[in-house]
Formats: C-alpha cells, structure tokens, sequence
C-alpha cells in the first residue's frame, strides 16, 4: 500500500505505510503551502560541507539501514496525559533547531520582530507561522515556543539532495532509520536520539518506542540510487515534535 494523506482541522495525517518509526506522525499541513526554490544549506552557519569528507560513511550507513528496517511497522504506545508546558521543556532539553531557532523553545526578542514582518497566513489556530528567509516557523501564540521548524526545496538536483543529506547528518550524527532510499529519520526520546541499535533491538523484540520529537528528511527522489544528472526533485526537512502537535488538534 502506498502513501496517503488527509487534512483534519489544518493537520496532516501521514500513513505508517511510508513510516519506518511505525506511528502517526503528525505535520502543520499550511506551512507547505510556500514554494520556493533554494540551494539547501539548512542549518550550515557553522559547518561547511567542504569539511565533510566522510560521506562513504554516511553512504554505508544509509545502505545499510535500507535492508534492515522498511519492515518494522510497530506502533508507540501513546503519551500519558502531561501538560503541554512539560513537554515543551522536555523538547527543549534535547536542544533540536537550526538557525538560531531551538525547538521548544521560546523566540528571542529579534526573532519575534521576524514574526511580526514576515506573519503568514491561514495558520492552525493556537498558532502562527512566519518565515524567516528559507525557514518555515510554526510557534505557539500562547506562549510563542517553537513548535515546528520546516524548509522545501523545490526542482533540486540529485547531488544537491545528496548533500542535504550529508549536512544533516553532519549537524544529528548517524540516523535513526530511513526507508526507501527517499525519507531518513532521527528520533528522540526523552533521553535523547534513539540510535540505529536501539531502533534494531525494539524492532527485533516488538517493544514500543516512546518518540518525543524527529528530525524528518523526504526527497522525491532517490537519494543514494543511480540517477540521471540532469534529473530533478523536491526535498524537504521538517524538525517537530508530535506530542506537542496533537495538542493542536
């Protein structure tokens, strides 16, 4: 069975069938509203790929995750009831973010002058989103925590692909999983990222795994298979946290 998608009150349900880490994950439909077609750099004011010259490793890895979890489809167990301000400050403990922005967090004083110039419309209610240049920010109003940090590539190439890639791994270390050679993973508990071993041993033992917050890459093409160079495609980065997304259901 392939992927689908329904939207519910401004929220994007995703199919496990595409979803190595085996439950719902929940994504802010309306910030992928905005197209834009960027060089992807995410995250990279202090790392340059120039630097990155163990992308064999990265490769390897990769590989060797495809043949070992796109038949791990297991469900988490769900949350115990904690307030929203709880999880926020567990989120935050993890120190996930990009470009100055930290997930859970709440904005800075100029990065709330960013939101008030560069406001987007038509968001969820109960929160707001802006951009700051290629960044896509979803926060609370309530509170003005972060609660989702979002950037699109649009008509890349496949080595650009390749490269975000590599400057992911650069800024989370080794992934937690990906499935067909198009989404990679990093997930987190509340003790931080669960390792591609931890993954490995839950699957292999049926155990639920209790995921916090991810770091979710998706490209439309391929990211490691033979391709022609003058094809295109679409690429995408989203760090959230789905405990603090179904509170805005």
């Amino acid at each position: 069975m392939g992927c689908y998608t329904f939207m519910t009150h401004g929220i994007f349900y995703e199919n496990t069938s595409l979803n190595p880490l085996g439950y719902e994950h929940i994504q802010m439909t309306d910030i992928m509203i905005k197209h834009q077609t960027c060089k992807p750099t995410p995250c990279t004011n202090k790392f340059s790929l120039r630097i990155f010259k163990d992308m064999k490793k990265l490769i390897i890895f990769l590989v060797a995750l495809e043949f070992t979890t796109l038949s791990f489809a297991d469900d988490t167990l769900p949350r115990k009831e904690e307030t929203l301000t709880h999880i926020y400050d567990q989120v935050l403990s993890l120190h996930l973010g990009c470009n100055g922005y930290t997930l859970g967090a709440p904005l800075t004083p100029a990065q709330e002058e960013t939101a008030v110039s560069h406001m987007m419309e038509e968001t969820t209610p109960g929160t707001y989103k802006f951009m700051d240049g290629n960044l896509n920010v979803v926060a609370d109003a309530a509170t003005h925590r972060v609660m989702l940090l979002f950037e699109k590539f649009n008509d890349v190439s496949g080595q650009a692909v390749h490269d975000l890639v590599g400057s992911l791994f650069m800024n989370y270390d080794e992934p937690t999983t990906s499935a067909h050679d198009k989404i990679v993973y990093w997930a987190y508990d509340i003790k931080g990222k669960i390792s591609s071993q931890q993954f490995q041993k839950a699957k292999s033992q049926k155990k639920h795994l209790d995921i916090l917050a991810t770091v979710k890459l998706n490209s439309s093409i391929e990211i490691l298979g033979k391709k022609p160079a003058t094809e295109k495609g679409n690429v995408y980065y989203i760090i959230s946290s789905s405990p603090v997304l179904k509170h805005f259901q």
